[in-house]
């Protein structure tokens, strides 16, 4: 499990330098919270399955890794090859959705003066706030099933 080769935006990662080459992935010092890097790339020797996690870095970044085998043109086993694609937008993004969406939770359930009635997608009534149970007087969910032939 000796480094082969490298991109440049893996020099950040890594902090490797070019004499790197031939050194173990194992003595490299990395900014990723990977504890696991050296269990994939054995197992992509091994059962040559890819393995993918997200991962975090020291700064706060996060990364799909994705650790697969490499194959050579006569299909033999040459090593692992691993990729770390930036997801750290993607994971702020559904941060925020998610905050969002308990804020939009929050006033719903705590709104009296209107009534929020969620529906399914067939139009049956799954939830409801306070305003709609004092508006419309919903107390409990009814069992509805529908059955077709």
């Amino acid at each position: 499990m000796r480094i082969k080769r490298y991109t440049p935006p893996a020099v950040g990662l890594f902090k490797l330098i070019a004499s790197d080459i031939g050194r173990p992935l194992l003595d490299l010092t990395h900014r990723l919270d990977y504890p696991q890097m050296a269990a994939d790339a054995r197992a992509a020797f091994e059962t040559l399955t890819l393995t993918e996690r997200e991962i975090r870095t020291d700064r706060g970044e996060w990364f799909l890794a994705r650790v697969l085998p490499y194959r050579t043109a006569d299909d033999q086993i040459d090593g692992a090859v691993i990729t770390l694609i930036d997801i750290t937008a993607r994971r702020a993004a559904e941060a925020a959705a998610r905050s969002s969406e308990e804020r939009l939770r929050l006033a719903a359930i705590t709104t009296n003066d209107y009534a929020i009635i969620v529906l399914d997608m067939d139009g049956l009534t799954v939830t409801w706030n306070g305003g709609a149970q004092r508006i419309f007087g919903y107390q409990h969910l009814k069992c509805v099933l529908s059955i077709t032939n």
